[in-house]
């Protein structure tokens, strides 16, 4: 038979444990995605329009910060930035066009604000050209994708207004 010594160690060898784990689980993750955690929804994008200028299509995006840290990316090496092809759903292994960002971006906790992508195209196009020169490169999203901190943010190439 066990002492009474030995059985209240076994029940705080137990116990501790416990109480640090359901202390994780209710307090870890409260406010929401917890920066580099690999996810795809701590930055949230909407496609508010796009502005053709001469060879430059400019998408404008409003940036959605869902976490409780600022988002930083200093500069455009920083990231990496693909398309998802509108046909067959697979991420392009090469952007059918030269497409820079709007760096260095800052983004708040809890906050928004306004990103752009320009597509420079070999052509000049016009403003009433511009849905069918987005139809004609096959992306339905741009991925930029965050190594640092794993994030993976999806930027729509269609919706917004012309």
């Amino acid at each position: 038979m066990k002492s009474a010594r030995s059985r209240r160690l076994w029940f705080l060898a137990v116990l501790i444990p416990g109480l640090a784990l359901l202390a994780a689980a209710i307090f870890g993750r409260r406010g929401g995605p917890i920066p580099g955690d690999g996810t795809t929804t701590a930055i949230r994008a909407s496609l508010e329009r796009v502005v053709p200028t001469h060879n430059d299509v400019i998408f404008v995006y409003l940036l959605e910060n869902q976490t409780d840290a600022d988002y930083r990316i200093p500069e455009e090496h920083a990231i990496r930035l693909r398309a998802r092809s509108a046909s067959t759903k697979r991420l392009l292994n090469k952007l059918p066009e030269q497409v820079t960002g709007d760096f260095p971006l800052l983004l708040p906790a809890r906050s928004k604000t306004h990103f752009a992508l320009i597509l420079t195209s070999q052509h000049e196009v016009q403003p009433e050209q511009t849905a069918e020169f987005r139809k004609s490169l096959d992306i339905d999203s741009f991925i930029l994708f965050d190594p640092t901190r794993h994030y993976e943010i999806e930027l729509p190439a269609n919706g917004g207004s012309n």
